[in-house]
């Protein structure tokens, strides 16, 4: 039997590929951050090449916030370029922390973290080229956790799950 590829359209977003979606609620909107995929109908894997962000009050109708959030790029060298991979944002202090992904220029995955006063960006480079964690190649999915007691915690791994305590300033374990 000869092996069929079938691809679907994305319920969600329509006018670019995304995928790795990270949802963040405040108040009564839903902003998802997801990464952009090259057009899957001409490569057949993943090539990720930024991070966007969607916005919507009723799950139904989405805007797109029509704004590059983030680039591997942007990282100061650390990171490869079309190597973006999930993501995760939170709020905390009046600032955005966005952990992301990235292909290290040194080999493996790392997850790097930007800041930004705004929730739809753009995010900037919190550690001027360095890796908050990696890079190892099962440094994947980062999100964060803030316990009752305010305490946040960085958790990030596939097929292993890591995690460190995060300092106030969200950018250190």
């Amino acid at each position: 039997m000869e092996e069929k590829k079938i691809f679907c359209k994305n319920p969600i977003i329509t006018s670019m590929y995304t995928a790795d979606p990270a949802p963040m609620v405040l108040g009564d909107t839903l902003y998802l951050y997801t990464t952009h995929d090259e057009d899957v109908l001409v490569n057949d894997f993943y090539t990720m090449v930024d991070w966007y962000c969607f916005t919507t009050k009723d799950m139904v109708n989405w805007t797109d916030m029509n704004t590059l959030i983030l680039e591997a790029g942007d990282f100061n060298g650390s990171a490869k370029k079309n190597g973006d991979w999930a993501s995760q944002c939170i709020r905390r202090n009046d600032k955005y922390y966005y952990y992301v992904t990235v292909e290290s220029t040194r080999g493996g995955r790392a997850v790097n973290v930007a800041v930004s006063d705004k929730k739809e960006g753009p995010f900037k480079d919190a550690l001027n080229g360095k890796h908050l964690a990696g890079p190892n190649w099962d440094y994947i999915d980062p999100t964060v956790f803030i316990d009752d007691d305010g305490q946040a915690w960085l958790y990030w791994g596939n097929p292993k799950l890591y995690y460190c305590p995060l300092k106030e300033n969200m950018i250190e374990c």
